[in-house]
């Protein structure tokens, strides 16, 4: 069963040389297909775009596995947050991934 989304990521803290390899990472995740729907400034990328979550992958599941694909490009630990609006069945849920979360995740110290 299919669930419609929106999926607001931001991320912080990241290394610049990393920012074109990052919005891959995350485009590679999402549908974020209309113009102007990522941006990067200020040391801060946002993207946010609308598509169907399917394959039984919650919402949960989906923002972890962000989080652990920017991390892989990032080479380490940066700021990931992922805000998931089923705009089927409100409310949203936001998810936060801080060092420690990086640390138990990704199986390293920060």
């Amino acid at each position: 069963m299919s669930r419609y989304y929106s999926m607001t990521i931001t991320i912080g803290d990241y290394s610049p040389k990393h920012e074109r390899a990052i919005i891959e990472a995350i485009s590679k995740e999402w549908n974020f297909s209309d113009p102007g729907t990522i941006s990067a400034r200020d040391g801060e990328i946002r993207a946010q775009g609308e598509d169907f979550l399917s394959g039984g992958d919650t919402d949960e599941d989906f923002s972890e596995g962000v989080a652990r694909s920017v991390w892989k490009v990032n080479d380490g630990f940066c700021d990931v947050e992922v805000t998931a609006t089923c705009l089927e069945d409100l409310p949203t849920e936001f998810y936060s991934f801080d060092g420690e979360a990086y640390a138990e995740m990704m199986g390293k110290a920060v």
